[in-house]
């Protein structure tokens, strides 16, 4: 045990310290108990801190910072560095996205229909004023 924790009686919702019947709680300084079983105080804390992520979140949403980030629960692949807005997993994100990003040859390949294609679009667009103008003649 250390100096700010010692056992005392069980609290309300019954968190026995491996099987005692008494639960751990936070003593202070001066040696005087304080009353707080340790374990209500974390489960009361997960729900503080549920609480300020949410709150977090909207406050991003609401300013427009998609890509603020908090640390939070290891998702299924161990990380922890989640975005606020949504919750999901940062590096998994970023994994998942290259991933779906297409390879180098096709990138340039599509670059170049893209500029073919703005080319074309370009020239439709003269002949259609040049026709446009023929007829105002």
């Amino acid at each position: 045990m250390s100096s700010t924790t010692d056992l005392g009686k069980l609290c309300k919702r019954e968190h026995d310290h491996a099987g005692t019947g008494m639960s751990m709680r936070y003593i202070h300084k001066s040696g005087k108990p304080i009353g707080n079983c340790i374990e209500c105080g974390r489960e009361n804390g997960n729900k503080d801190r549920d609480r300020q992520i949410k709150v977090r979140r909207m406050k991003a949403l609401d300013q427009g910072r998609f890509d603020e980030k908090y640390r939070g629960n290891p998702c299924q692949d161990g990380h922890v560095l989640r975005y606020v807005v949504d919750g999901s997993c940062v590096s998994c994100d970023t994994e998942r996205r290259r991933a779906l990003a297409a390879p180098p040859e096709k990138r340039e390949k599509r670059a170049l229909t893209r500029t073919d294609n703005t080319a074309r679009s370009r020239e439709r667009a003269k002949a259609r004023s040049k026709r446009e103008a023929m007829r105002d003649v």
